[in-house]
């Protein structure tokens, strides 16, 4: 079993639109972001840093169109108020 840590966020616009963004700080393949969007059509797409994270994700979801981009994702630590 592959373990990944870190977190998913995901979004739905009236327009239709959807998006999911995992963003894993450790998982088999390093660490990495990929986006997962869903157009209105039905139509979806993998935005991945890497063919290798792209193949994972791609035998795991299903997708009409794969894009290999790099993204830049700048985490903070979350600050708790007393």
């Amino acid at each position: 079993m592959d373990i990944f840590k870190g977190r998913i966020t995901s979004s739905s616009f009236s327009s239709g639109e959807r998006i999911v963004i995992g963003d894993w700080v450790d998982s088999p393949l390093g660490s990495f972001t990929n986006i997962m969007w869903a157009r209105p059509d039905g139509k979806r797409i993998l935005i991945s840093p890497s063919p290798e994270c792209a193949s994972y994700v791609s035998n795991l979801y299903s997708f009409e169109e794969v894009i290999i981009s790099p993204l830049n994702v700048k985490r903070k630590k979350k600050k708790y108020r007393d």
